[in-house]
Order: structure tokens, then C-alpha cells, then sequence
């Protein structure tokens, strides 16, 4: 005898409705795991504001080396030297839409809602944004005459240049930006450059040996306290692909003696100078497999004042008259005020070389 169940009873479907789970839905729309760089830049305690077209900041490059040892009687010997630059970071806009006809809400009301229409479509958009934003920031754009493209990582955080593989302050322009990261030429002005280097195995005599250089030589120390552009306290980050963080975790179980009934120990507790080196979803697709050492004192977002994931008011359609449309805005980018805080180390150059 065939089992007999609920859903083969046609009399029961008829006049039975299932659970459904009213006001709840599971969201599997997002296509990466986590949003490392969206969640950091958007935090709104850490985001700034500006006015007109963009943003522009003071940078000495150098001192004028005029201190000496004197003698008694010896003649002054006065220098000047041009020191100041300035960057500039123009504005970028990002919006994302959500839409819904009015005969879609209407059925959706009174005992036929199972979740808010309305709010589904938002979410959707939410969403869809925040993926647009992250992979955005660890990506940037092809060259300069992108002028829509928000500035990523990449742009101000750049990889060794080929033939220069010994790590050090080699991280120049980015690739198709021959003005260099925010209008200042690397090659003019060799101290606006990010720390750089190339590494073979992700182990503690390469990989974890150089960031350890690297960390130590990018901790400036400012002798003299001025007004500068530093949010905050240093705060650091270290982000990689998941193939590279899989073998520092790997050495990390090494190093511990006693595992005990987890055959994992230490996933996810990686740590590096204290704070945790994280999975990027988006560097997956990156065959350089960087690992991207960042102070984010030092590199943050800014927002047009008033356009901070602005939403405006429902608007009807101008293509179809029961529909409505509600959009989200951003006029944006990012901005790194002392490229020498950061350091990036991979197995291959900026231009994709091994040498």
C-alpha cells in the first residue's frame, strides 16, 4: 500500500493553508559571505562630510634638511625648499533603485500578507548596493579616464612594480594613472608611496616574516604634533584571499600543542599584531593572492554632505503610471592621506608579472 501523505490529499490542500512564516523571510540573495570594506567605510561615526566637488588635502612631502652643527662666530646659511603638495579626490555617485506597482501592494494587504512587499523590495535594493559598494573597494578603476568609478583599495594601495621584488616603499601610481593616486606622481615625489613586496609561500619564514618587516616599517611616528587628517587611534586590518588564510591557520593548529577535540582550533582566531587577518571574498578572483595591511586611521570615505545614503520619497514612474520608484543615493569616494601607513605584499607585481 502507497504511504499516504498530507500533500496527496486533495480535500486537506483545498482547505488548509500551510505555515507561512508570517512577516519572516531567509535572505539568500547576497552573493559573498561577508562585506569587510562596505561595513568599514559606512560606518557613519567614521565617515566625514564635504561640500563642493570633491575633496583636496595639504601633504609635506619633505623637510628642508636644514639643521647643522655650528661653530662659534659661523655664518648663517639660511635654505628654502618647496615641500607642500596637494591631492584631490573628485566626487563619484552610486544609487540603486527599488520599484513596485501599486495593484502589487494592494494584493498584498489584509490577510493575503505574508511579508511587506514594500519591504522586500527594499531589502533587495539594500542589498544589491552594499555588493556594488564592496566589490567596488577592493577593486579600482581600469585608468583615468574612468570618471565614474569610486577609488578601491587597489588605487591607493598598490602592488610592487615588476623588477623591483625586494620589499620596501615601491608601491608608485597605480597602473593607467600616470598622474599617480590622487594627482601626486610617485615618481616626482618618492614618499608618497605604500609599502610593497613581493612573497613566494604564505609561511613564517615569507609571507609572515614580511609583513612583520612591513608592519614595523610603516609606523611612522610624528615628531612634531600638528593638526593632521588622522581619524582617531591606528587602527589595523589585515585582508587576504581564503586559499592564503587556510595556510596561516594551518600553522597556527601547528604552533598549538594541544588541539584537544577540535579539528579546527583555530579557524577564525588568526590574529596578526593582535588584530584578526581576514577572508576577502572578492580577492578570491585575484591570482596575485595579496594581503593588504591597512590602517584605517588613515584611509576612510567621505560623503557629500546631505547624500549619505540619502532615500528619497516614493516618485511615480515617468515610463508607467502605476508605478513607483524610490531611490537610494550616495555621492562619495575614498581618500588615503598618508599612502607609507599601508602595505600590500603578493606573489605577483601590479602589471600581473612574477619578477
Amino acid at each position: 500500500m502507497a504511504v499516504l501523505q498530507a500533500d496527496n490529499m486533495a480535500d486537506l490542500i483545498m482547505v488548509t493553508q500551510k505555515n507561512l512564516g508570517k512577516m519572516k523571510f531567509t535572505q539568500i540573495a547576497s552573493r559573498i559571505q561577508d562585506y569587510l570594506f562596505a561595513r568599514e567605510i559606512l560606518k557613519q561615526e567614521r565617515v566625514s562630510y564635504a561640500s563642493g566637488y570633491g575633496v583636496q588635502k595639504n601633504i609635506m612631502l619633505d623637510h628642508s634638511h636644514a639643521a647643522q652643527h655650528v661653530g662659534l662666530y659661523q655664518e648663517d646659511n639660511a635654505t628654502f625648499q618647496d615641500n607642500m603638495a596637494q591631492f584631490s579626490v573628485p566626487f563619484r555617485h552610486t544609487n540603486v533603485p527599488y520599484v513596485w506597482d501599486e495593484r502589487e501592494v494592494a494584493m498584498n494587504e489584509g490577510e493575503a500578507r505574508i511579508v511587506d512587499y514594500t519591504k522586500v523590495k527594499r531589502v533587495d535594493a539594500l542589498i544589491s548596493l552594499t555588493e556594488k559598494i564592496e566589490e567596488t573597494g577592493w577593486s579600482k578603476p581600469a585608468d583615468s579616464t574612468d570618471d565614474v568609478t569610486p577609488f578601491g583599495i587597489p588605487y591607493w594601495i598598490v602592488k610592487w612594480p615588476a623588477l623591483t621584488t625586494t620589499p620596501g616603499f615601491t608601491g608608485t601610481d597605480p597602473v593607467g594613472f600616470a598622474a599617480g593616486a590622487g594627482g601626486i606622481s610617485s615618481a616626482v615625489q618618492t614618499r608618497w608611496a605604500n609599502y610593497a613586496g613581493k612573497y613566494t609561500s604564505a609561511d613564517a619564514t615569507d609571507l609572515v616574516a614580511k609583513m612583520r618587516g612591513a608592519f614595523v616599517k610603516t609606523g611612522f611616528k610624528n615628531p612634531v604634533d600638528i593638526p593632521d587628517y588622522k581619524e582617531g587611534k591606528d587602527r589595523y586590518g589585515y585582508y587576504t584571499t581564503y586559499d592564503v588564510l587556510a595556510i596561516l591557520e594551518k600553522y597556527l593548529e601547528a604552533q598549538n600543542e594541544q588541539m584537544g577535540q577540535d579539528i579546527a582550533s583555530q579557524d577564525g582566531r588568526t590574529l596578526f599584531r593582535g588584530s584578526p587577518v581576514r577572508w576577502v571574498p572578492y580577492l578570491d578572483a585575484d591570482t596575485s593572492s595579496p594581503m593588504y595591511m591597512i590602517n584605517w586611521a588613515f584611509l576612510k570615505s567621505f560623503f557629500l554632505k546631505g547624500w549619505y545614503m540619502k532615500e528619497g520619497k516614493p516618485i511615480r514612474s515617468a515610463k508607467s503610471h502605476n508605478v513607483w520608484e524610490v531611490w537610494v543615493d550616495l555621492t562619495w569616494n575614498t581618500e588615503c592621506v598618508d599612502r607609507r601607513r599601508h602595505a600590500v605584499l603578493s606573489v605577483l607585481s601590479k602589471t600581473g608579472t612574477t619578477a
